[in-house]
């Protein structure tokens, strides 16, 4: 599926009104978004099945699902705030070729 695109100025205009490049815009986000939001919902729907399975199952099995999927979740929300600070320490280390932060500097942020 490969999206055409199109110039379309934003502040100037250029004989296309308001709602055909807000109609553009958002079928170019429509692109990038939708299988983003089909893959969370299928997600989800599998991990709502999963525990009303671990549920049918057994109590402990059921305890022992909800605090694994609560240890991955909170790994990948981590991940996902800390990996940007990551990886611009490691590109400044890796631009000064040096083995402290003490470069970093403005950019630092603190991951818990």
């Amino acid at each position: 599926m490969e999206v055409q695109e199109e110039s379309v100025p934003l502040l100037t205009n250029g004989g296309t009104g308001l709602a055909r490049r807000v109609w553009e815009e958002s079928k170019k986000l429509w692109a990038v978004v939708g299988p983003s939001m089909i893959g969370r919902l299928a997600l989800y729907g599998m991990c709502v099945i999963t525990q009303a399975y671990a549920g049918h199952v057994g109590d402990l099995e059921l305890a022992s699902f909800s605090i694994a999927t609560t240890v991955v979740a909170s790994f990948a929300f981590g991940f996902m705030v800390c990996h940007p600070h990551i990886s611009h320490v490691l590109r400044k280390r890796r631009e000064r070729n040096t083995s402290s932060f003490a470069g970093v500097g403005h950019r630092q942020q603190r991951c818990i």
